[in-house]
């Protein structure tokens, strides 16, 4: 079983992270989707639940076949929330709780401030991403 979950965890865009966060204009591509269920639900999904809903609602998925498309997904490799173009694209930063709940976090915010004095926390940058 694959499992990209990680407690206590802020993942933090490239960059500068004093730049404002920007939210995806482009209904149903995957950075809408999550920062859907990020936004609207802080602290109620794990990262493995957004990839696997967000992946789920791409593929037209039902509510019926949802379960067994969660686990077979789990079975496999796959990426977490380190990912996300939220955080490579848009400049997110992306907060879990001690129960890999996941939360959107403006870096620009004073609650970014806050978490970063937090410890113990683990502190994950990802890199831009590389196009050809």
């Amino acid at each position: 079983m694959y499992c990209t979950d990680c407690p206590d965890t802020l993942i933090l865009p490239p960059g500068d992270h004093g730049q404002f966060a920007r939210i995806p204009k482009r209904p149903g591509s995957t950075a809408a989707l999550q920062f859907l269920l990020l936004s609207e639900h802080p602290y109620r999904h794990t990262s493995e639940d957004i990839v696997a809903r967000v992946a789920g609602w791409r593929e037209a998925v039902s509510e019926a076949e949802f379960p067994d498309f969660y686990w077979n997904m789990r079975a496999r490799p796959h990426f977490g929330l380190e990912a996300s173009p939220l955080v490579t694209l848009y400049g997110w930063a992306i907060h879990t709780d001690e129960q890999c709940r996941a939360a959107l976090v403006d870096p620009a915010s004073a609650d970014f401030a806050a978490l970063l004095s937090v410890t113990p926390m683990h502190i994950t940058t990802v890199h831009a991403p590389h196009h050809a």
